[in-house]
């Protein structure tokens, strides 16, 4: 997948169809992603207007563009635009309506997508409103019954925290997403975040 990589990089022609939906390559893109100077280059042109995903995505899948796409969002306003432009947050969402609750609670999605959307969400208000469909997706799948590990709090805690304080985040903020807030401080206890607490009173 090296030199496929640093096509991709390098290159000028968009990233095709074909090597954005193999995990392989999606996930050595985003460790590429990890690097400013990447980052820039990927969002230099318009390189992933040939994705087409479908609305089945894997979870491996969706675990490698969360964060391929998360470290494009990173401090980053063009690469929020693209994610909005190749309308990613509504293929994901109808992907976890397909899914069950261990496909997000027993895997790293439920590490990744939290900080993908974060840093989506981060000075970007305006278009908040658009992770309300995937919020609620993910709102379900972590109210199914499941347990939620201890070790995947940091992330929604941190996501939570931004949606609360973002001027537009209080209507994302339904029966659902209210009852992640609960699992998380129930699974938190004495160690929840007191930036959560202050952030919902």
């Amino acid at each position: 997948m090296e030199e496929e990589v640093g096509k991709a990089l390098n290159g000028e022609e968009n990233i095709s169809e074909d090597l954005l939906i193999n995990s392989g390559f999606v996930r050595e893109l985003a460790n590429a992603a990890r690097e400013s100077e990447n980052r820039e280059k990927l969002l230099s042109g318009n390189k992933f207007s040939g994705a087409k995903w479908k609305n089945d995505l894997s979870a491996e899948l969706m675990i490698e563009l969360c964060r391929l796409f998360g470290n494009l969002c990173f401090n980053n306003p063009k690469g929020r635009q693209v994610v909005k432009d190749i309308d990613l947050l509504n293929k994901m969402s109808d992907s976890l309506d397909n899914m069950e609750g261990p496909d997000l609670l027993n895997t790293k999605l439920i590490l990744v997508l939290p900080a993908f959307l974060q840093n989506f969400c981060i000075d970007n208000s305006e278009n908040i409103h658009l992770t309300s469909a995937i919020l609620k997706a993910m709102s379900k799948l972590i109210s199914s019954g499941e347990k939620l590990d201890e070790n995947s709090l940091s992330s929604l805690e941190d996501l939570l925290i931004v949606l609360s304080d973002a001027d537009q985040g209080a209507p994302l903020f339904d029966n659902l997403l209210i009852q992640t807030c609960v699992a998380v401080i129930k699974t938190a206890g004495s160690e929840i975040n007191s930036d959560l607490v202050t952030s919902l009173i």
